[in-house]
């Protein structure tokens, strides 16, 4: 009677613990069976922007950079004294660096947080505002620049039509490079500068907005984008076009163009010399003297140089020590 009671004991023993296995392994397969959670919109934010971290440090530096720099030449230029003198530049250089100051301080910023929150960007306003101001802050800056290399340019060629460097007819022709521009021009091509850059800016509130873009994952992200209508369109393709990120490459194309143009006139200009040469002709040779013999030849009397035959004279200089050679041609 024991020995049955035991084997019936050990053999519900034996079944319990074989219920409790497949008990476990059952609840293994229904765990095993049941799908990966879908990732938050949270998630895939942040491995976007660990992807574009280098971008997003660039953006943060240039704006730091870039907003020191433009309050400290704005300062330097409205209270130095000699810098306020400087009226042909200060102008110019002030309006590039409140342009470029409202860049920094607000544009850059705004493309930092959507690099960040890139599918979560819900204000509508905010997003036509920011690209708005920086289309038109971008664009009036290069303008700007332009305005500045071109005043720049003004200034350095009337020292050669001042110094008759120039020839005639070409002297002629550029006379208004001698004229100089006022403050109040300055201000003026500034002005129509940036109304011309708001007004060719100003489609960016119809073609630009929230946009919702579905994911792979099955959820829906909102970006700040241009609105799917527009989307190649010829509008919006005169909106890419004249958008600041072509400059470098106009800017290349010119680079090579003024190169090309420099090369053909090295290579008409050497072939002028050569034929000069041929035909027996050309300018003559050029004299350098070194600064102290300049000062002796300056010293010699009229009588002297004009007593010079043929090629080479000598002098002896006292105050020196040496022989002076003058040449006349």
């Amino acid at each position: 009677m024991e020995n049955a009671t035991s084997v019936a004991v050990i053999t519900y023993q034996s079944d319990n613990y074989s219920n409790t296995l497949a008990h476990s392994a059952s609840q293994l397969n229904m765990s095993t069976s049941i799908p990966a959670k879908t990732p938050f919109l949270g998630d895939i934010e942040y491995k976007e922007f660990v992807r574009r971290w280098l971008e997003f440090s660039f953006m943060i530096c240039l704006s730091l950079i870039g907003t020191f720099g433009n309050v400290h030449t704005i300062l330097v230029y409205t209270r130095v004294e000699e810098m306020i003198k400087r009226s042909h530049v200060r102008t110019l250089i002030t309006w590039l660096s409140v342009v470029d100051l409202i860049t920094c301080f607000a544009v850059m910023p705004f493309e930092t947080v959507t690099i960040r929150l890139n599918y979560s960007v819900s204000s509508n306003e905010a997003c036509k505002l920011f690209r708005f101001i920086g289309h038109t802050t971008i664009m009036s800056s290069w303008l700007l620049l332009t305005v500045i290399a071109h005043e720049r340019y003004r200034n350095i060629y009337s020292i050669f039509l001042g110094n008759n460097s120039v020839p005639g007819k070409c002297r002629k022709m550029t006379s208004w490079v001698k004229l100089k521009s006022t403050f109040f021009q300055h201000n003026l091509v500034c002005t129509l500068i940036i109304i011309l850059s708001v007004i060719v800016s100003s489609p960016i509130f119809v073609f630009l907005g929230i946009v919702k873009v579905p994911l792979n994952t099955g959820l829906s992200a909102t970006q700040c984008t241009t609105h799917k209508q527009y989307r190649g369109k010829l509008t919006a393709g005169f909106v890419n076009d004249v958008n600041p990120s072509h400059v470098p490459r106009s800017v290349a194309d010119c680079k090579k163009k003024w190169q090309d143009l420099q090369a053909a006139t090295k290579k008409k200009e050497a072939t002028r010399r050569s034929e000069a040469r041929a035909t027996g002709g050309g300018p003559p040779p050029v004299c350098n003297f070194k600064p102290w013999e300049s000062t002796v030849l300056q010293t010699l009397t009229k009588t002297q140089v004009e007593g010079i035959e043929g090629g080479v004279d000598t002098f002896e200089d006292d105050q020196f020590g040496k022989t002076v050679y003058a040449h006349k041609y």
